[in-house]
Order: structure tokens, then C-alpha cells, then sequence
């Protein structure tokens, strides 16, 4: 009889770590629902789509770029000018930017940034 109540006690205990784990996960996916709700795509003159927060009055962050890729997967990864633009065989007039993350790549217009 005591290793019934062993066993039942060892499965209510598994329970309640499932349980906890599901609870977290559905709060990261609300917490990352209501951040997503912050921004929007944008096609950079049709080469690229990005990610940028919505204008609000009281922003006071400097502008950047997340990467669509990661961003559809639920993750923020901001892009970042290459230092090397010998990549850029696919636009002349572009630098290269990419993603940290997933090492995704974009030729952006050099005249674009994320303050325009």
C-alpha cells in the first residue's frame, strides 16, 4: 500500500511540473503576443521586409530593424550592417545587413536606414 501512494504521489508530482511548464509557456506566448502587437512590416523599396515598432509620441529608443525571419518565429533579433559588404553581389547600390540570429542576409539600399 505505501508504494501505491509512493507512485501516486511521484505522478501528482509530474503532473504539477507539466502543469507549471504549460502555465509558463502560455505566458511567454501572451507576454510575446502583446510585444508582436508592437510593431509592423515594412518593405524596404521591395528588396527587403523588416520589422519596425509602431511610431508612438512618447519613443525615445533609437530606430532599428528586426529580422522577419525570426520575427514570424517569435523571436526579436535586430539586424546589423555587415562591416564586410563584399556579399553584396545581389543589389550594387546596397549594404549588406544581417541577422545575428539566424544568419539571414539583406541588401538594403545604401541610402535607407532605420531612421527613414
Amino acid at each position: 500500500m505505501a508504494s501505491t501512494a509512493v507512485s501516486v504521489d511521484s505522478a501528482c508530482l509530474s503532473l504539477q511540473r507539466r502543469v507549471n511548464d504549460l502555465e509558463q509557456e502560455n505566458k511567454a506566448l501572451k507576454d510575446w503576443s502583446e510585444e508582436a502587437k508592437k510593431y509592423e512590416p515594412k518593405s524596404l523599396r521591395g528588396i527587403a521586409t523588416v520589422y519596425v515598432k509602431k511610431s508612438t509620441a512618447k519613443d525615445d529608443e533609437d530606430p532599428y530593424w528586426l529580422c522577419s525571419n525570426c520575427f514570424v518565429k517569435g523571436e526579436m533579433s535586430i539586424i546589423q550592417k555587415e562591416a564586410n559588404l563584399a556579399d553584396v553581389s545581389f543589389h550594387l547600390d546596397a549594404d549588406s545587413w544581417i541577422c545575428n540570429s539566424c544568419k539571414g542576409k539583406y541588401g538594403i539600399p545604401k541610402h535607407l536606414t532605420p531612421l527613414v
